[in-house]
């Protein structure tokens, strides 16, 4: 008994050392030390999955798969793996993200996102999986299931923000005076929730300091999305020339400045630019998206 313990014991240690060691290699080794004492030790398995080679999806699979299956014989009856399960079930989502199998992705999103964050104190990893189901809707092109989506969805979040935005602008008219000014109101919705993505987005902003949590929220987020950029040329110019209007009269350009209305005009955007220049003055994030939303800006 006291055997057990002492390898129970020691098996903690090294998983706290692993999860926190900062080198790769070290990490792995220290895996490994504990799976030699329980070889199935979803933790490690999880860890090694995390510190191997990025592009080897295969091996990540694998060690994951090895893992979800260990917890769900539900013979550690003494451990409480319920945000270890959720954590390993992201990670798969991700693995599958990244091999183009979107249908698998959205089956577990769904499930983790029916999962209440508060209960399990897992809000990071749920503000992660939300990211990927959103993002893994308009991979899948389902529209107005982002839309319906949203409409239910009490937390509003910039995932939330960009893709119902990007949905509306995709199923709405460009002849249709209403649905575009609902998606120029959703546009400043976006930007009123997380006004520095559409800069790191549209490659404006260089990739923000480690210690700068906010920033980096953004860019990250950025990151996972920037391809949506690409659903057409359309919304890109719509987007390019909100965006523009916006960092102009909260003065995120500085001296590019001319630059920008250079660019403002060969989007079409010029008219837009003159009338807001007439009314007001650089200021606040608040104040200009007021102004835009009232206008009806971007226009398509």
């Amino acid at each position: 008994m006291a055997g057990k313990k002492n390898i129970k014991n020691k098996v903690q240690d090294l998983l706290f050392k692993a999860y926190d060691h900062p080198n790769d290699k070290k990490a792995l080794e220290l895996a490994d030390e504990v799976l030699t004492l329980d070889p199935e030790n979803p933790e490690a398995l999880m860890i090694k999955a995390d510190r191997i080679d990025n592009d080897n999806d295969d091996e990540k699979m694998q060690l994951i798969m090895r893992a979800i299956n260990e917890i769900n014989k539900g013979t550690r009856q003494d451990e409480d793996y319920d945000l270890l399960s959720y954590a390993l079930k992201q990670r798969l989502a991700f693995i599958y993200f990244s091999l183009k199998e979107y249908d698998k992705v959205f089956t577990i999103t769904r499930e983790l996102m029916k999962i209440d964050p508060d209960e399990m104190a897992i809000v990071d990893l749920y503000g992660m999986t939300r990211n990927l189901h959103y993002r893994t809707l308009i991979e899948l092109r389902k529209w107005s299931e982002i839309l319906s989506d949203s409409m239910r969805d009490e937390i509003h979040d910039a995932a939330w923000a960009y893709s119902r935005l990007i949905a509306a602008f995709v199923l709405s008219s460009r002849d249709n005076y209403e649905n575009n000014r609902a998606c120029a109101r959703m546009f400043c919705e976006a930007l009123r929730i997380a006004p520095e993505v559409p800069f790191y987005l549209l490659g404006y902003y260089d990739e923000p300091d480690d210690n700068d949590s906010e920033s980096l929220e953004a860019f990250n987020f950025a990151l996972m999305f920037c391809d949506v950029m690409d659903i057409s040329d359309e919304f890109l110019t719509w987007f390019s020339k909100g965006t523009m209007l916006f960092g102009i009269f909260t003065n995120r350009f500085g001296r590019e400045y001319d630059h920008i209305i250079d660019a403002i005009d060969a989007l079409g955007g010029y008219d837009e630019y003159e009338t807001l220049s007439k009314i007001m003055l650089e200021s606040d994030d608040e104040a200009v998206l007021e102004m835009l939303a009232s206008k009806g800006f971007p226009l398509r």
